[in-house]
């Protein structure tokens, strides 16, 4: 399975992201800190698209944010997307998480190949996207966004 695009709308500090990953291997996140120069790229966000990536799969994130509402940008407050295209051979995948969605409402939603694959519930879609990934959110995060010298962040 390879992640091939992420698309990030409202989602923490993003305001807007689309980072297309198709056939580029191991890729380097780097950022820039428009906000504060003498952080140079601290508080620019390249944690938060890992970040995106999780909640998108898994409807959680990784810091522990305890309200399901904490994830919007506070600044524009509303409309929150993440959008995760993947593919594992010819079969292609997009899963779409919203939330203080103007149109699609907190709501979770998964394509294969372009046809809506969605259960009857976001807990069905979810449970359907975790054996489509073949894991669930702590071996994801385990395997997946932390590497070597950061067993102290494992998820438990």
């Amino acid at each position: 399975m390879e992640i091939q695009s992420v698309g990030i709308r409202n989602f923490l500090i993003i305001g807007e992201v689309d980072a297309i990953l198709s056939g580029r291997g191991l890729t380097r996140i780097a950022g820039e800190n428009l906000d504060d120069t003498t952080s140079s790229s601290n508080g620019s966000g390249k944690s938060c698209i890992l970040e995106a990536v999780y909640w998108c799969l898994f409807g959680d994130t990784l810091r522990n944010i305890r309200s399901a509402d904490g994830v919007v940008n506070n600044t524009v407050k509303k409309d929150c997307s993440v959008v995760v295209q993947m593919a594992d051979g010819d079969t292609k995948y997009q899963v779409e998480r919203y939330r203080k969605h103007t149109k699609k409402k907190n709501n979770l939603y998964l394509y294969i190949n372009g046809v809506d694959s969605r259960g009857k519930d976001n807990r069905e879609t979810q449970e359907f996207i975790e054996s489509v990934i073949g894991m669930d959110k702590i071996s994801f995060a385990n395997s997946i966004i932390f590497g070597q010298g950061h067993s102290k962040n494992l998820k438990r």
